[in-house]
């Protein structure tokens, strides 16, 4: 019974924040399912609808064309006839059936999005509300975004058993997170890191793994009611293995001299999503390191209460987050 009520109260603490916010700014939030309106349209129709997709749709429709199908842009000579191609394509049709079946409604999205933009506008008053654009793009970028767009790729998000997952060859550790679920999050995490600017000449693997922490504390903020193992994409195994292992893996960084380490591999290698981390135990999850970034920062902050989050995201000196977070883990 007590380990019964040691898991609840375990399960609790991870997935509630206890200083939520209580009054929420009002927004408006538009969401947009620029898909079916492409998808709709007639093959002989495409020519004569451009200049209107690019009313209704415009900065979007040019940055979904030109970064996502990357079929360049509308002025280009063979734009119409690419723009054809793939909207009538066999396999491209079939994919935009199933994204029809897959979300007929996608309401419950819509108001996760919602919550956390209010969540978000809360804490960055001055920062804008994006539109929310849904699209379908061909199994190529999940996320794209600028200050002003949010496009979600629906196509990405079709499950774990998603066949043509399994015909492209991706890695079942992606597969696993192409689900439902994980849409509000990426789309936050992903519109986050183009807000706040990394910078670059300071690149390093100690550098990035704070940064990152910055960015999934902010996340914890908007969506405080989301487990930590969504927020970090993590398995329910992967992320009791960060806890236990929190101070091995930094002893690692440190002995090894990681930390300061300036290869792309290196930081990489930290940083980015994998099926684990190598040089750590393959228990471990990919973008382990982000772990001890984000417990970092987590420190700061719980050591500096006078800093709000809307400073902490301007503080690029990641050596003077580290030096006050006083972290001895």
């Amino acid at each position: 019974m007590r380990k019964i009520l040691y898991s609840l109260f375990t399960f609790f603490i991870l997935s509630c924040s206890d200083d939520k916010p209580k009054n929420l700014p009002e927004i408006q939030v538009n969401f947009i399912h620029f898909y079916k309106d492409l998808f709709q349209t007639p093959i002989d129709s495409i020519p004569s609808f451009i200049p209107n997709f690019i009313k209704k749709y415009s900065p979007f429709f040019e940055l979904f064309c030109s970064h996502v199908i990357r079929i360049g842009y509308p002025e280009e000579k063979r734009f119409v006839i690419l723009l054809q191609h793939f909207v009538y394509d066999y396999h491209m049709q079939n994919v935009y059936n199933d994204i029809k079946n897959h979300y007929s409604s996608t309401e419950d999205i819509d108001k996760k999005l919602q919550k956390a933009f209010q969540y978000f506008s809360y804490y960055f008053p001055q920062w804008p509300i994006p539109k929310i654009y849904y699209y379908h793009g061909g199994f190529n970028q999940s996320i794209i975004a600028t200050d002003s767009i949010l496009g979600i790729g629906l196509d990405k998000y079709l499950g774990r058993n998603y066949t043509y997952y399994y015909k492209l060859g991706l890695p079942a550790y992606q597969i696993n997170k192409m689900t439902k679920e994980y849409i509000p999050i990426d789309a936050m995490r992903y519109y986050l890191s183009g807000l706040i600017t990394f910078p670059f000449e300071q690149d390093n693997v100690f550098s990035r793994i704070i940064y990152e922490g910055q960015i999934q504390y902010i996340l914890k903020k908007i969506f405080p009611d989301e487990h930590d193992t969504l927020l970090f994409g993590y398995t329910k195994q992967q992320f009791q293995w960060c806890q236990k292992s929190e101070r091995s893996m930094w002893k690692y960084l440190i002995d090894k001299k990681k930390l300061f380490n300036t290869e792309l591999l290196e930081i990489r290698r930290y940083t980015q999503d994998a099926p684990f981390t190598t040089t750590f135990p393959r228990e471990s999850p990919g973008r382990a390191a982000v772990w001890i970034g984000y417990k970092i920062v987590q420190r700061f902050m719980e050591n500096n209460p006078q800093i709000t989050i809307n400073e902490l995201l301007q503080i690029k000196d990641y050596q003077y987050i580290f030096q006050k977070s006083e972290y001895d883990p």
